[in-house]
Order: structure tokens, then sequence, then C-alpha cells
């Protein structure tokens, strides 16, 4: 099953979620993007890894009857995936899923990764500026 050694299919408020397990435990050294996807009117975010969030948005979505939204993406690894479910777990929406409930200390967060990121940019515009001066 190209990769894929196991399953596990989860019911959440009727909704079906099935969560693919790798057999190779080395893509946790891949390093792609963390992101964060909110189920909007369900009050839950999807925090997940992936090397191409755009196609993930669209395959999640297929399979939601929620609309979904990418909140935010930040450079990251399995590791760092792994260490953000351990950091929310008390948000957790079922045991090992993840998708989480979206408390005020995960938006909390959320909001400090999207700051972080266009503080980068803007320092990087203006390093542009300065230097084509």
């Amino acid at each position: 099953m190209n990769g894929v050694s196991k399953a596990i299919v989860q019911r959440l408020d009727n909704v079906l979620f099935v969560r693919i397990q790798p057999k190779n435990r080395r893509v946790r050294k891949i390093v792609g993007r963390v992101y964060y996807i909110e189920a909007l009117g369900a009050s839950r975010i999807k925090i997940g890894f992936t090397t191409n969030p755009a196609r993930r948005l669209k395959t999640l979505q297929n399979a939601s009857p929620f609309p979904l939204k990418l909140l935010v993406t930040e450079l990251g690894t399995v590791k760092r995936e792994r260490e953000l479910h351990k950091q929310f777990a008390g948000e957790r929406v079922l045991k090992n899923a993840e998708w989480f409930n979206a408390s005020s200390e995960l938006r909390k967060h959320i909001e400090s990764v999207k700051q972080a990121k266009l503080s980068r940019i803007k320092a990087k515009l203006s390093g542009r500026k300065l230097r084509a001066r």
C-alpha cells in the first residue's frame, strides 16, 4: 500500500476521520510544513504535517462536511508536529487524533506563529530595501 501500514478511522460528531500512519519512521526527519486547519462551525483545529499544504487542505476538504480554512503554516518536521500534539493534549478531541478543540490557548499559539512569520517577512523586506539604496 505504498508506504502505508495502518489506517485509523475515527468518528467525531458523525464525521469520519482517517489518519494514515507511515510505515517508515524516517519521515520524522523530512522538513516540510506544520499546518493549522480550522473546521469552521465545528470549533476544531487540526495540527498536522505535510510537504504540500494546499494539496493537504484540498484532500481534507473533500472528506469534510465543514468548510476548512488554513490558518497558518510553519516550517517544521513530524517531530515538531508531535511536540505540538503533546503541548495541546488536553484539547484533543479524540485520543490519538490530530483534531483539537479551538481553545483560547491554541488560538494564542496560532496567533504567535502568525506574528513570528509576519516579523520574518517584514525583516526580509526591510533588508531588501536597505540593500536597494
